[in-house]
């Protein structure tokens, strides 16, 4: 039979197996202690491995039946003197037409053939003429250019430094501190490193020039550095992959995100990164809320990541977690002989008091970001 129940505390679920306590003089056919070891880590690793089927599924969704967002523009801005790019000629101004005989609609489409080949022939226009360039080198060296997008403001994340401040969808950004922005690039680049310092932003707005003060929020990347955010999207258009792209695209964005996390919680374990720096339910519904503004991809793809962070999680063997019960289940394998019971209640009463501790620190801390 099987009970469900609500708890005070809903911070997840779980399941509660028959014969999961350790300590039994004895066991039932049917119960978990008494299954062979493989069973029982089929079992403990089911809800993980799950998580990351679920999430490589969502990302297929996302990437094949709703479409990916893409730079529609192919016009360059700026070439790094002594990359590939700046020996084959390309000049800032330049639009790229075709790569190898194939049309390029948007800068997504550019890079996808790049990637493929050592030497490319691009077609770029350039005041009138179309010119036909080779890439040579390598493709994984520094192509060396970027595109060029206006500091045109598409969308505005609700609650966020730029909302607060009073932008609006199609404000032209004009200057930051008094220096003049001509590329969304730029714009981006004074955000970020101003975090958390009051900016004055000049925009057009219509007809009429806006200026107001804005303040970017300090956000901390998995490295470790930090830099400012301010909640604004540059225009975007979508492209669907075909069935199987998408599949190889979601797992290699599941295997990209499963190593960051990890990484992210080598540094939190050294204190080379702080606790306030996670989010809990609280920041999660947030992020939900956001991506829904955003659009149905950045939903879908946020929940394909939050399934990735459970199965990493889950994986982590800390007392209470499944990646504990592989663990414990493997050392008794190799010993041939199960590990005190009185070790194991002990070890999984501390893990499920920090876990607790954690989440409410988490919550917290998840509290007073919305209080600021």
């Amino acid at each position: 039979d099987t009970v469900y129940s609500l708890r005070i505390i809903p911070f997840g679920g779980y399941v509660r197996m028959s014969g999961e306590d350790p300590g039994k003089d004895h066991y039932e056919k049917h119960d978990f202690l008494a299954q062979p070891f493989y069973k029982k880590i089929t079992i403990v690793l089911g809800g993980p491995i799950f998580n990351l089927i679920f999430a490589i599924l969502v990302f297929i969704v996302a990437y094949s039946a709703v479409g990916y967002p893409v730079i529609p523009i192919t016009k360059i801005a700026r070439v790094e003197e002594g990359s590939r790019a700046y020996f084959a000629g390309i000049m800032p101004g330049d639009s790229i037409v075709e790569i190898d005989d194939i049309k390029v609609k948007s800068w997504d489409d550019f890079y996808g053939e790049y990637s493929r080949r050592d030497t490319n022939v691009v077609k770029i226009y350039r005041k009138g003429q179309i010119l036909s360039l080779v890439l040579t080198g390598k493709s994984s060296d520094s192509l060396g250019i970027a595109p060029y997008i206006p500091p045109l403001i598409y969308k505005v994340e609700k609650g966020g430094a730029a909302w607060e401040s009073g932008l609006k969808s199609g404000d032209l950004v004009l200057e930051v501190e008094d220096e003049s922005v001509n590329s969304w690039e730029k714009f981006v680049d004074l955000i970020r490193s101003h975090p958390g310092e009051s900016l004055s932003i000049t925009l057009l707005r219509g007809k009429d020039t806006i200026r107001t003060i804005i303040v970017p929020r300090l956000v901390e990347l998995p490295d470790g550095s930090k830099i400012g955010r301010i909640g604004v999207l540059l225009p975007m258009a979508y492209k669907r992959l075909p069935p199987l792209m998408s599949l190889k695209v979601s797992l290699v964005k599941s295997y990209d995100t499963t190593v960051l996390l990890l990484k992210y919680l080598v540094r939190l374990v050294r204190g080379k990164s702080s606790v306030k720096n996670l989010g809990g339910p609280i920041m999660i519904g947030k992020m939900v809320q956001s991506s829904r503004e955003y659009g149905l991809f950045n939903l879908l793809f946020l929940i394909g990541l939050i399934s990735v962070n459970l199965f990493v999680i889950n994986i982590i063997p800390f007392p209470a977690l499944d990646g504990w019960h592989v663990l414990i289940f493997s050392v008794e394998a190799v010993r041939r002989k199960p590990l005190s019971s009185s070790i194991q209640t002990w070890l999984q009463l501390v893990g499920f008091a920090f876990l607790i501790i954690l989440m409410l620190l988490i919550t917290f801390f998840d509290i007073l970001r919305i209080i600021k």
